[in-house]
């Protein structure tokens, strides 16, 4: 009974719509897939320098990208794919935005697949993606020396040579807290192959402004990706480190799948562009919109380091009512949404109960 079970089981999956491993050899090839909104177009194109292509509507302007490469089995399987088709229907999500699933096989791994989902607003440039590492035989993700061995993407700007890294979570002494930070680079940055962590590159021309982003919560200078420069002008975006662990299967029970990935291109400045990818954040980016407000936290832990380490001062020294009630007016009248007391509202560690000495 166990052995029937187990057959039933396997002529199920081997029959299941959209699976990678349904009569492939049966499938045709779509010379023409081209994925729209209102305001952009992806072209697959699937040549060995770019798998597809990212072009500005209004403006035909396109960006180039070559597919991933892997170490699969101790070798680097480069992107090169045959029989590249869509899965199933474009698939609208709850907060407006329209998923397609677009896949092909490795010419020289039959039984290994390439799966990109691509999430697309209506009227928003910027365009989600990851990939997907499939299959229906027995290969191993390995790690050479150690390290991570992933490309995950190499893209070009045509007749651009600075762009713009952003931080999100960079340490800044000032002010004793993680800001925002941001930092030109050049062409001298091209010529010496620069690294660096992102997770944003920004850049532009005198008509068009771009982005590239990463969605990973890794904190500067821990890199888990990083970018590195070319002299060629193109960008490469590659694993670090804790992207899968050696030896992970690819097979019928087993698959890698990516983080997600954010481009965006349009005719516009650097702050136009920006404004968008604020909405794609806060509106598209995940379909648990409720978890995007725009709530504005004031902490009061920051002015406690500061006081700590500027005025020597103990951690708890100026934990009061009296404090508390002055920085409470003050954020209500800079329109901040939620104030957090930090450390200080208790009595003791551990001993979990209000103050009644700071806070009668």
């Amino acid at each position: 009974m166990r052995k029937l079970i187990t057959l039933l089981l396997l002529i199920g999956l081997f029959f299941l719509p959209g699976s990678v491993f349904a009569n492939y050899n049966k499938i045709k090839a779509d010379s023409t897939i081209t994925l729209k909104s209102k305001t952009i177009e992806i072209q697959f194109k699937n040549t060995v320098k770019t798998l597809w292509e990212y072009k500005v509507s209004k403006t035909n302007k396109t960006f180039a990208f070559a597919g991933p490469s892997f170490e699969m089995d101790g070798k680097v399987l480069n992107c090169s794919l045959t029989k590249i088709h869509k899965i199933g229907n474009p698939l609208l999500l709850k907060n407006g935005v329209t998923e397609y699933v677009i896949q092909g096989a490795y010419k020289d791994y039959p039984d290994l697949f390439l799966r990109i989902t691509f999430r697309i607003p209506v009227t928003n440039p910027v365009v989600r993606f990851r990939f997907e590492l499939i299959g229906s035989g027995n290969h191993l993700l390995t790690k050479s020396g150690g390290v991570d061995k992933i490309n995950f993407l190499t893209f070009s700007f045509p007749g651009i040579t600075k762009i713009k890294e952003i931080k999100l979570s960079e340490f800044n002494e000032m002010v004793h807290s993680f800001c925002l930070s941001e930092r030109e680079m050049d062409t001298r940055n091209f010529n010496n192959s620069t690294n660096f962590m992102g997770p944003i590159v920004a850049g532009g021309d005198a008509r068009h402004s771009f982005l590239i982003a990463y969605e990973h919560g890794s904190q500067a200078p821990d890199m888990f990706l990083k970018y590195t420069l070319s002299p060629d002008k193109s960008v490469l975006l590659v694993a670090v480190k804790g992207n899968y662990y050696n030896g992970l299967r690819i097979n019928a029970h087993s698959s890698y799948q990516s983080v997600w990935f954010d481009v965006a291109a349009m005719e516009g400045n650097e702050d136009l562009l920006a404004e968008n990818y604020r909405e794609f954040v806060l509106k598209y980016m995940t379909i648990n919109s409720e978890s995007r407000k725009p709530y504005i936290f004031y902490n009061t832990w920051n002015f406690q380091e500061r006081n700590k380490h500027w005025n020597k001062k103990p951690y708890l020294a100026d934990m009061n009512l009296g404090r508390m009630l002055q920085e409470i007016e003050a954020a209500h009248k800079i329109g901040i949404d939620v104030f957090v007391i930090d450390a200080g509202w208790f009595e003791k560690t551990g001993d979990w109960q209000p103050s009644k000495a700071r806070f009668p």
